[in-house]
């Protein structure tokens, strides 16, 4: 996607001072001949010397200050920060923007006195605030900088008839809208770039060639949500405007526009009007184009399309002769798939080791084995794209004498997803996560499995484990990007900025490195002396911000051996991995561990989303998922041979499993028997999280539940904007849990978000929520709890916010849950409002997979609580509930799954009291040893 860059020139800057030079009549001419000097040579070198740009623009300062000069002072910290950020020097950056605060604030009544032109001056600071935390890609606070210089714009009464107020106001729209647009937030970036062009068509008529700069920026964005044909006609305007009115400036415009008009026609299938674009830049090119290499590669990129692959393959190679060092890799890259496709192994990778040799100098690229080490290689993203095709091939050649080179890519692979971790942070980051990460880790699976089939070795069910435990931890990190678990980590603002400063540091350095080669003696020591910085900050967030270590840094995956110690005899349990061509499962029980892979074939996929469909819908015919639970149940469960003894199932879910509700699996060859009337089912999203709930622990037994009264609210943003619908039995659902455990209800209007927040430091041993809670699978961070609506207060407990409260809970459970998964895959709704309780301190979450029936919540709800009440562990609690209720309900419609089989527990099971038999039992005891002693001594005396 198109950046958008600093966008304020040099240039610009110094038209503050220009502006100023006639204000000095009074100061003395040396000053004045001074600040000239100064300014003209700190031009000179702001594209070729940052740091004579940094010792001018210094001078200048400080003999400002000497002149008690405010206004300049101000100017050339302002120009010292666009230099700064052309050099990507965030901390320059960093340190001229604090000067600047204490400056104006210092200085307030000066700019006030100078009206516009001191609103002026803060907008220009709060431009290269905007564009710092831009670079730190710190979106929401660079999102906030812009908004400020935006509204401080439109307040005034005559903006619309100031030229220059209008042209910053557009260059803001224009970086909010990329702010969104790199965040994949494509709905919002839209609304931004129309807003721009708005503001072209109603205020700025004249300035066509401004209006069609948005237009193409717009486009670029179109292009990248995929709406091609939208895309196109707006690049079409850009390309005639300029066509039309060409001269040698436009020359690039033309060149651009067609390019990505090409491309976009390409990837809409229509080749013929590619070729028409790509062949027009050959009329506009400039003869020794150092980017032509760009265009060739379009046109070898339509071969590939057209099965072209001999003259794709000539088209790349020449491609590849044009292109600088540093794109030759993704040319490599493609060179690699292309043979790949064909199924010609060996040249496939051996371009693919070119590729990695190509990010990194000096690296062997004529052993096919090795794999250059991440943590030396800036481009990490490239890298992993080229292991994983790398990976990919591999597992379609598909021989295990290729041992050598598939272990070492495999480790280089988890090497660097792990480097890449604590880069993630937003919905972009998250889309690379499936389209790269996912596909790796299946790839890596699928030839340790080879491996182990051939050789039926321990070592490589023990890798194979814990890739399945990675993948599941990327998951939640996925599961957390854009949420705020920076304030539940209680880590101070300005360690994370700190932090985001030394790795922006750290990639410029390393890709100066790279392009430097030999010549870098002094930048490799800047390097480590950056990088001692980062480790030791580090090494100070895990011993100080736990929680913000675990979330970014912390790759530690618990091992088959430690979780196989930990189950019981009566437990088997099953971990998945979900991929694009088969799940691969782990069946694990106290004595034996088996590994089987289940093809994705005769539609299975399509089976799980029928079966999802139907066991949500209480009008679907019971003879029907019978028979769909039967085949889903061979597929899934038989294949790992448990036994009677089993009593209990730990389920770890992935993909569309995470929404399939094992205990409505049918068992029988014939006729029906539901899984759930076998075993106790529980669910973990994996054995390390597992392990780390073991260690939360709190004695209070006492509860909280919650049951707010509604009355038809409309949600907005929300799943469907539907109202929230009166619960007409949460109030007798509360009531009646209440008499088994002591504790509060809140009821009603006291069901406030108010009242939960006051109540939830008293620490509560359960949270119980009657209440809607609703998951959105497309926008995670929308999935919320709701409360009361009757205050003028906010009612909405959305995931976000339970990163700031902390809830040290034995159980959460929510009662009346709807979801909205969409298409059923990789979904992470459900599991973002699990981890936030997870993380704000919950052991173990009851909650259903759709709205279930509000009277037959109340009617297994009783029977959970009254089941918790006499001890038994969590998952025997639901399952003696559920097969209560399917006894009481025998005859009516209730015995279908939509009534009962929604509700899951998930976490660890424990139970939240001991027995009751001993509760009673045990002062019984006491008392008959204390009399048994009596009588003893009594008949000694």
């Amino acid at each position: 996607m198109s950046k958008i860059l600093a966008l304020i020139p040099p240039q610009t800057g110094f038209i503050l001072f220009l502006t100023l030079l006639g204000t000095f009549e009074n100061q003395a001419q040396t000053y004045q001949d001074q600040l000239s000097s100064y300014q003209n040579k700190a031009q000179q070198y702001f594209y070729t010397n940052k740091d004579s740009t940094y010792y001018y623009c210094d001078k200048i300062y400080e003999i400002a200050v000497e002149h008690n000069d405010v206004i300049t002072s101000i100017d050339i910290l302002i120009y010292l920060c666009v230099s700064a950020g052309y050099s990507f020097d965030t901390d320059k950056i960093q340190s001229s923007l604090q000067l600047l605060d204490t400056l104006v604030a210092q200085n307030k009544i000066v700019l006030d006195t100078l009206a516009d032109r001191g609103a002026y001056q803060k907008n220009y600071i709060n431009y290269n605030k905007g564009n710092y935390y831009h670079k730190l890609e710190d979106y929401k606070q660079a999102q906030f900088y812009f908004d400020q210089i935006v509204s401080n714009i439109t307040k005034s009464n005559n903006f619309v008839t100031d030229t220059d107020a209008l042209g910053f106001l557009s260059t803001c729209y224009s970086f909010i809208a990329d702010i969104n647009a790199e965040q994949d937030r494509f709905e919002v970036a839209d609304q931004y770039y129309k807003k721009n062009i708005r503001l072209f068509k109603e205020h700025m008529p004249e300035d066509i060639e401004g209006l069609h700069k948005v237009y193409n920026l717009y486009a670029s964005s179109l292009y990248f949500q995929k709406k091609y044909d939208e895309a196109n006609d707006y690049l079409r305007k850009t390309l005639l405007y300029a066509e039309t009115n060409f001269n040698e400036n436009k020359r690039n415009s033309v060149v651009s526009t067609s390019l990505l008009l090409a491309k976009s026609y390409g990837e809409n299938g229509q080749l013929d009007s590619a070729y028409y674009y790509l062949d027009k830049i050959n009329s506009y090119k400039i003869p020794n184009d150092p980017f032509a290499f760009r265009y060739v590669t379009a046109k070898a990129d339509f071969l590939v399309l057209e099965k072209s692959f001999q003259k794709a393959e000539q088209s790349f190679l020449e491609a590849l002769a044009l292109a600088p060092a540093g794109n030759q890799p993704a040319l490599f890259h493609k060179i690699g798939n292309l043979y790949s496709e064909q199924k010609i192994w060996d040249k496939a990778l051996a371009n693919y080791q070119k590729g990695l040799g190509g990010l990194l100098g000096n690296f062997d690229t004529s052993n096919i084995k090795a794999n250059p080490s991440p943590t030396k290689v800036a481009q990490k993203q490239e890298l992993l794209r080229l292991l994983r095709s790398k990976l990919a091939t591999l597992a379609r050649k598909g021989k295990t004498q290729d041992q050598g080179i598939q272990l070492s890519t495999i480790d280089s692979t988890m090497a660097t997803i792990d480097l890449l971790k604590p880069k993630f942070k937003n919905e972009k980051d998250k889309a690379f996560l499936v389209e790269e990460a996912f596909p790796a880790f299946e790839a890596s699976i699928e030839l340790l499995y080879q491996l182990e089939n051939a050789e039926k070795r321990w070592s490589y069910q023990e890798k194979i484990f814990q890739l399945f435990e990675k993948s599941k931890a990327v998951v939640l990190l996925g599961a957390l990007l854009g949420s705020q678990a920076n304030k539940f980590s209680k880590i101070p603002i300005d360690l994370i900025n700190e932090e985001k400063s030394l790795k922006s540091e750290i990639l410029v350095l390393e890709k100066k490195i790279v392009l430097n080669g030999d010549e870098s003696t002094g930048l490799e020591n800047q390097l480590f002396e950056i990088k001692t910085q980062y480790r030791e900050l580090v090494e100070k967030i895990e011993k100080n911000y736990k929680a913000y270590y675990d979330l970014k840094y912390n790759n530690a995956t618990t091992n088959l051996k430690t979780f196989q110690k930990q189950l019981d005899a009566q437990t088997m349990a099953i971990s998945y991995f979900y991929g694009n061509s088969a799940i691969y499962g782990f069946g694990i029980d106290k004595n034996n561990i088996e590994l089987h892979k289940i093809p994705l074939k005769d539609s299975l996929t399509d089976k799980i989303i029928s079966f999802h469909k139907k066991v949500q819908n209480p009008k679907s015919k019971i003879p029907n998922l019978a028979l769909e639970g039967k085949v889903l149940f061979d597929a899934l469960v038989s294949p790992f041979n448990y036994k009677t003894h089993h009593t209990k199932f730990l389920i770890m879910p992935d993909g569309p499993l995470n929404y399939l509700p094992f205990g409505a699996l049918n068992t029988a060859n014939e006729g029906l028997t539901y899984f759930i009337e076998k075993a106790a089912i529980a669910y973990t999203n994996s054995a390390t999280i597992l392990e780390q709930l073991s260690f939360k622990k709190t004695d209070a037994t006492n509860l909280l539940a919650v049951a707010p009264s509604f009355e038809g609210t409309t949600i907005t943003p929300g799943i469907t904007r539907d109202a929230l619908l009166p619960l007409a039995h949460n109030q007798s659902e509360v009531k009646s849990i209440l008499t088994y455990f002591d504790g509060v209800g809140l009821t009603k209007d006291q069901g406030s978000l108010q009242n939960f927040n006051a109540a939830v430091p008293k620490n509560f041993g359960m949270l119980h929520f009657a209440t809607h809670a609703v998951f959105d699978d497309t926008k995670p961070e929308y999935s919320y709890l709701a409360f009361s609506p009757n205050t003028k207060d906010a009612f909405l407990l959305y995931v976000r916010d339970l990163y700031e409260i902390e809830i040290n809970a034995e159980l959460v459970t929510l009662s009346a849950c709807e979801t909205g998964i969409g298409e059923l895959k990789r979904g992470e709704g459900f599991i973002g409002l699990a981890r936030g309780f997870f993380y704000s301190g919950a052991a173990s979450i009851a909650s259903t997979l759709w709205k279930v029936n509000d009277a037959s919540s109340t009617q297994l709800m009783e029977n959970f609580y009254k089941n918790l009440a006499d001890g038994d562990q969590k998952d025997q609690a639901l399952q003696k509930a559920k097969l209560q209720f399917l006894k009481t309900n025998s005859q009516n419609a209730r015995v279908h799954p939509y009534y009962w089989s929604g509700y899951i527990i998930s976490g660890n099971t424990r139970p939240v009291t001991s027995n009751s038999w001993w509760m009673y039992a045990l002062p019984l005891l006491i008392v008959l040893v204390a009399a048994c002693i009596f009588m003893y001594k009594k008949s000694r005396s």
